[in-house]
């Protein structure tokens, strides 16, 4: 596998851990807008496989 490809993916993985810890967070439940935002980029990037 391309070296540039197998980078893209570890960011994506990354990225879709940072979103599901951050989801966790009490801080980021109690903001709505921000849950909202996160849990859309996490949806989204999975479907596109951008982050």
């Amino acid at each position: 596998m391309k070296p540039s490809i197998v980078a893209k993916l570890e960011a994506l993985h990354e990225r879709h851990e940072e979103v599901q810890a951050l989801l966790g967070d009490a801080g980021i439940i109690a903001d709505q807008d921000r849950f909202r935002a996160l849990s859309r980029s996490l949806f989204y990037g999975l479907a596109t496989g951008s982050g």
